[in-house]
């Protein structure tokens, strides 16, 4: 990326795997990145082929396999946990668009003010009536 100074890109290593790349701009802001998703990264065969996904919130552009989606952690704990403790109760926590599978399977979900999913779901003070 020597030609793109502006762009940082790093790939999200853990436990000695590389899980997903993740791309932010010196300047801060998300359209640059939105830019260079439109124009290099949606018609890339991963993607299109649904192998990868893509996440943008802010300053950060994540590009995910599609085998490690929250939604399937979830799942998978809930299914496990009501196998061991028949019904539970699930509270769910997220800030962004792509937490909202996860979120939907939880029977209560907070989500911190000031963040993308907040300021996606909330209505302007003008249209809420007491």
């Amino acid at each position: 990326m020597r030609e793109f100074p502006d762009y940082k890109p790093r790939l999200v290593e853990d436990y000695g795997e590389t899980w997903f790349a993740v791309i932010k701009h010196r300047s801060g802001d998300e359209a640059p990145l939105r830019q260079l998703l439109d124009d290099c990264l949606l018609n890339h065969p991963a993607l299109t082929d649904g192998s990868f996904y893509w996440h943008l919130n802010s300053n950060n552009l994540a590009i995910l396999p599609d085998a490690i989606r929250k939604e399937r952690a979830v799942a998978f704990l809930l299914a496990r946990y009501q196998q061991q403790a028949g019904e539970i109760f699930s509270i769910g926590a997220g800030d962004s668009l792509t937490d909202v599978p996860f979120l939907a399977l939880c029977d209560y979900a907070l989500i911190p003010s000031n963040t993308q999913l907040f300021k996606a779901l909330s209505l302007p003070c003008s249209s809420v009536r007491a």
